[in-house]
């Protein structure tokens, strides 16, 4: 009996010596990442009391794990940061993000990719000269169409552009949408 799961053991750890990923999308590769955006927002739940269009400041690290050669699942956070005159707010948000990398063959130095992110935030607002302040929650779904320039075998600059639509969870709804542009790091651990 401690012959046979001795055997089994060694079987195992030989498979998954065999199994482990060999280039930066394989299946089993880990991806860490994050990016700053700079922001442009319109819509009735973004704009300013003249009407114009607001500029911001992301942050969104990430994790994945690629399930399949070149398609990864993971969870993002999502925070930003606005000030505008007398009034400032910030979002937190954490959800899960799909991620499919057009990957070819293992020397690839660029990957085009698609993701999607669902996340669900909590925006907090303050205006100091009127001392009011609150929150409301919402769901966010980010759309990204990017690149992936390999720096190394296990480092990528990543740069994208990001379509997010924004919708508050309240009595009364609130929708606004973001054309976003981003720069950032993705590291691979295979």
């Amino acid at each position: 009996m401690r012959k046979l799961f001795s055997l089994l053991i060694a079987i195992w750890f030989a498979g998954n010596v065999y199994a482990q990923p060999e280039f930066a999308t394989d299946r089993g590769s880990i991806m860490l990442g994050g990016s700053i955006y700079f922001q442009s927002n319109g819509g009735d739940l973004y704009k300013t009391s003249e009407g114009d269009r607001t500029l911001s400041f992301n942050f969104s690290p990430d994790f994945m794990i690629f399930v399949v050669p070149s398609f990864a699942v993971g969870a993002e956070i999502q925070y930003s940061y606005n000030k505008f005159g007398d009034y400032s707010n910030n979002t937190f948000g954490v959800g899960p993000t799909l991620m499919y990398c057009i990957a070819g063959h293992r020397d690839q130095r660029i990957y085009p990719f698609i993701s999607e992110t669902a996340v669900f935030d909590i925006y907090s607002y303050k205006y100091t000269s009127t001392e009011l302040e609150g929150d409301s929650k919402a769901l966010t779904s980010t759309t990204r169409l990017g690149v992936m320039f390999m720096l190394s075998k296990a480092v990528a600059l990543n740069v994208n552009f990001s379509y997010i639509s924004r919708t508050t969870i309240d009595d009364d709804p609130i929708s606004g949408n973001s054309l976003m542009f981003g720069i950032g790091v993705k590291s691979f651990i295979f």
